[in-house]
């Protein structure tokens, strides 16, 4: 699952992240609405941000529940 990634100073865009947990814009939203996986809103315009370290340990526990036992880590 090892991608790269272009983040901002605020985080990963929500597109990225979910290329990268490889599910749709629209699951990030709802796991976002929901608490499953929060994202940080930025301050002037109000875009879903997303911590790199935050994806790679979501990304393991969702491997786990898989079977995989895996380290995830997203290449800059």
């Amino acid at each position: 699952m090892l991608k790269n990634h272009k983040s901002t100073k605020v985080g990963i865009t929500i597109k990225k992240a979910a290329e990268l947990l490889d599910v749709s814009v629209a699951t990030m939203r709802n796991w976002d609405s929901k608490g499953v996986l929060k994202a940080r809103r930025g301050t002037t315009n109000g875009y879903r941000y997303y911590d790199i370290g935050k994806l790679e340990h979501f990304a393991e526990k969702k491997n786990l529940r898989r079977g995989a036992n895996t380290k995830v880590k997203f290449l800059p």
